[in-house]
Parts: structure tokens; C-alpha cells; sequence
């Protein structure tokens, strides 16, 4: 709940004066919810709305931006639209002025700091005030409010009571819901009228009003604690979504890598199989490669055997021709024949020569005609 909430003053003060008043025309220059009030009944009341203060003006609700310079330039059209109540005249009109109580009593607030002159115009800030310390808190404020209270100029009250030293009218202050002030000339409060009753209403009960201005206090410190409160849920939630917003991050960071090692362990994948495809390929044209090796060595040996019953074979061959009679007798003509002709023999017979070359292939490990024993 805000501070200062002059609109809760309406039922049980303001709508009563005006009713008991019933003024020709109401003046309320401010722009909150009691001057909202004040103009939605000026119909249902029979009142007009003025711009200004003039002689015609019988009430002046003075509410909406709780500073001295402010109230203290309307307190001071309002007195000078009166005229004196003489001839007729009702005189000055009754004046109402909301935040005369905490925390506007004896401290500037400001709705606007820039239409007030910079020479009238306290140091502020917009943070609420503590009604424990003379300073204001640290908790955001939307409306601006001076950084110390006291001092001269300084606050709603101020100007009120610097009215009152010089017009000497009556005054009645209530308490609650940031206070008000209701001034009144004697001229306008005549014995057993409809305003002086309401007038001596006003106000009554010195305990409720000091317990009024206990339950402002209270507000107040209500006002900071939830203040803080919302601040540090703001914070929390903020923290929050930037931890949030970093897991995500992270989240996607690790998605991302994910990905990429799942990929890198497809190709990975992939890679081994084919290299498990070739090397069952190799597997299996080794096994084909031992099989044909197998064969031929298989045909060499059968080769091998076979050669040497060839080799064998002529070599018994040679060694029958070598000892046949035929053979011998061939061989000592042609002998004769080479010495009568004297050419060169030829060495050793060719049936001793084959014979030799066949068997030296039968020996392990020999060789003819360059074909492997």
C-alpha cells in the first residue's frame, strides 16, 4: 500500500464537508485519486469545477503532489479568491490538504522534481522513506522524495501551519492514511449550521488518531519490508533466468558435443567395419592363396616324383643300351672311323653322360638341366 492514500478520507470527511458546504464551486488543481473523486461527484453533489480559485470558489481540495512550494502557492490563491465576508459574501472558502502526516508532514515529495524551481527544490531520490530513519531507504520509489526531512520549506505540514500564523483561521488534522488538514474562517462555521457539525465531528478521539498514526508507521515499515522483499525475489528471479539462460547455454553446448562425438563415433564406426570388411577379405584370400599354394606345392611334389621315375627311368634305359652288344660294337666303328679320318672325339659316350647326369638328379638335393631334385 502506497504511503499516502488521501482518497481513503472521502467517505468519512471530505463528501461529508461538501455535502454540509454545498459550495457554488470546487477548486482541486491536483491529479490523484481524492481530486479524481472530488470532480466525478461535483454533478451528484451540485457543485461546478473551477480552473482557478475565484469569489466564487467555496471549497479548494489541495492533494496530489505533497511538496511546500506547491501547496503553499495553492493555500495562498486560494486565501486571495475570497472576498471579505461582508455585504453577503461568504469569505474565503474552506480549504482541504491531504499528506499532512507521515512520511509528507515535514518532507518534500515530488511527482514531477522539474516543475518546481530548482532554488525551491530539495536534494532527492526516488526511494521510499524509513520511518525508523531520517534518511530514506534504499528500496526504489516511484514518487521522488527529499533526502532528509525537517528544515524550513520542507514539507506539507510546513505550509500549512505558515497559513494558519497569518490568517488565523480554524484547523482540524486527521491522521491515517498520510493525514489531512481541513481549514476553515470563522465565517464559514456558524453555530448549529450543517458545516459546523460535521466541523466538530472532525477529528474526534485523540487515542484513534494516534493509533491512525501508528497504523501509518506501520504501513510504512510494511511498505519497506515488501519493497525489499519484491527486490530480492527481482534479483532471485533474475539470477535465476541467468542461470537458466547459462544452462541452456551449457545444455546446448553439451548437445552440440554430443552430437559431434556421436558423429565421430559413426565415422569411427564405420571406418572399423570397413577395415573388419577388409581384413576378412585378406583373411579370406590368404585361405584361398594357402589353398593354391598348398595345390601347387602339391603339384610340385607330384612333378618332383614323377621326374625322378623319368630320370630313373632313362637312366636304366641308358645303362641297357650301354650294355647291349649292338651299343658296344657301334661304338668301337666309330672310334675307328674318328682315328682314320683323325677327327676329334668328343670325349666321354652319350650313354655314359646321361647315365651320369640321370643319376646325380636321383641324388637328395640334385639337380639336372636345371629342374629342381
Amino acid at each position: 500500500m502506497a504511503p499516502v492514500c488521501p482518497q481513503e478520507h472521502w467517505p468519512g470527511a471530505v463528501e461529508p464537508l461538501l455535502e454540509a458546504l454545498s459550495p457554488r464551486r470546487v477548486w482541486t488543481p491536483g491529479d490523484d485519486e481524492l481530486s479524481s473523486l472530488v470532480r466525478r461527484h461535483s454533478k451528484n453533489l451540485g457543485y461546478d469545477l473551477a480552473d482557478s480559485a475565484d469569489e466564487l470558489t467555496d471549497a479548494v481540495v489541495v492533494s496530489g503532489d505533497a511538496n511546500y512550494h506547491l501547496v503553499a502557492a495553492c493555500l495562498a490563491a486560494a486565501v486571495a479568491s475570497g472576498p471579505p465576508p461582508v455585504g453577503g459574501n461568504l469569505g474565503p472558502p474552506v480549504i482541504v490538504v491531504s499528506a499532512t502526516g507521515w512520511p509528507h508532514a515535514d518532507r518534500d515529495g515530488y511527482r514531477d522534481p522539474d516543475r518546481i524551481p530548482a532554488a525551491d527544490r530539495r536534494a532527492y531520490a526516488r526511494c521510499l522513506p524509513d520511518p525508523d530513519e531520517a534518511w530514506l531507504s534504499a528500496e526504489a520509489a516511484d514518487l521522488a522524495y527529499a533526502l532528509e526531512p525537517g528544515g524550513a520549506a520542507n514539507g506539507v505540514r510546513g505550509a500549512v501551519d505558515a497559513l494558519l500564523a497569518t490568517v488565523g483561521w480554524r484547523a482540524r488534522f486527521l491522521e491515517g492514511f498520510g493525514g489531512l488538514a481541513v481549514l476553515a474562517p470563522d465565517v464559514r462555521l456558524t453555530p448549529g449550521g450543517a458545516l459546523a457539525e460535521v466541523w466538530d465531528g472532525l477529528g474526534e478521539g485523540a487515542a484513534a488518531q494516534a493509533l491512525l498514526r501508528r497504523l501509518d508507521l506501520e504501513l510504512g515499515r510494511a511498505s519497506l519490508d515488501r519493497a525489499h522483499l519484491e527486490r530480492t525475489l527481482a534479483e532471485r528471479t533474475n539470477r535465476a533466468g541467468e542461470l537458466r539462460a547459462s544452462m541452456a547455454a551449457a545444455l546446448d553446448e553439451l548437445d552440440a558435443r554430443l552430437l559431434a562425438e556421436t558423429e565421430a563415433v559413426r565415422s569411427v564406426s564405420e571406418a572399423l567395419a570397413r577395415i573388419g570388411t577388409k581384413l576378412l577379405a585378406g583373411t579370406r584370400r590368404e585361405e584361398r592363396l594357402e589353398h593354391r599354394l598348398a595345390a601347387t606345392e602339391a603339384l610340385a611334389a607330384a612333378a618332383r616324383t614323377e621326374l625322378m621315375e623319368d630320370r630313373r627311368w632313362m637312366a636304366d634305359q641308358a645303362r641297357l643300351v650301354a650294355g647291349s652288344q649292338a651299343w658296344r660294337v657301334g661304338h668301337r666303328l666309330a672310334r675307328t672311323a674318328w682315328m682314320l679320318t683323325f677327327r676329334r672325339q668328343r670325349g666321354t659316350d652319350a650313354l655314359e653322360r646321361i647315365i651320369v647326369r640321370m643319376e646325380r638328379g636321383l641324388e637328395p638335393g640334385g639337380h639336372s638341366d636345371g629342374l629342381p631334385g
